[in-house]
């Protein structure tokens, strides 16, 4: 199973490339960075609602992950810098029944966790909005580029 991924699609993003394509690279990964940190954040609000509240720690960790050499932006389940969001892809995926036999030699069945899926109907819910919010966020910063070099 793979992860949800939104993809940006429209006419606007068409003709905004081609003025994209002749900015600096320093700008390019400026504007890119920026429009998906702010495109993500209805997500990570939503991700935060659909998650079950038991000790609260898997809502707090729930936020965005830059990763500024491939110029992505995920949501997730952050699991460094106080986070405790290690049981995040069990909750979103859930397991399967397990048991072991025990010294004894008794079956001890651990149970089964049902999936979630708080994150997957976090991205389809919000997918939309987060399009809509690149394209607006593209426009901004090439627009501030521009006003730059004039």
């Amino acid at each position: 199973m793979s992860n949800p991924v939104i993809t940006v699609e429209s006419p606007d993003i068409t003709r905004l490339k081609k003025v994209f394509e002749e900015l600096q690279y320093t700008d390019k990964r400026k504007i890119i960075i920026n429009s998906l940190n702010r495109a993500v954040v209805p997500v990570v609000r939503q991700a935060k609602a659909n998650v079950n509240v038991r000790t609260g720690n898997l809502q707090r960790s729930v936020g965005q992950i830059v990763n500024r050499k491939d110029l992505t932006v995920s949501v997730g389940a952050r699991k460094r810098n106080g986070h405790k969001g290690y049981h995040g892809l069990l909750v979103e995926k859930g397991t399967v029944a397990r048991q072991y036999v025990t010294k004894k030699g008794n079956i001890h069945k651990t149970g089964k966790m049902p999936a979630l899926n708080w994150l997957r109907k976090a991205t389809e819910s919000k997918g939309t909005e987060a399009n809509r919010i690149v394209i607006e966020e593209w426009r901004k910063g090439i627009d501030k580029v521009l006003k730059k070099y004039r």
